[in-house]
């Protein structure tokens, strides 16, 4: 089974870590514009696969 790259999924932190496969793996879907936190959707080529949107940190 393929680690889906979760923040902690014990604690239930379901974000996405940068280098997991989930990201851009998802279906474009119009009706949906933002994630579960409110973050605009899609933020790289697709969307990603779970409730919220990867984004890269402020450097």
């Amino acid at each position: 089974m393929l680690d889906p790259g979760f923040v902690n999924a014990a604690t239930k932190d379901f974000r996405l870590l940068s280098v997991s496969p989930l990201i851009d793996a998802g279906a474009t879907l119009a009706a949906v514009t933002n994630d579960y936190a409110g973050v605009a959707r899609p933020q790289g080529l697709r969307f990603d696969i779970g409730p919220y949107e990867f984004v890269l940190p402020a450097p």
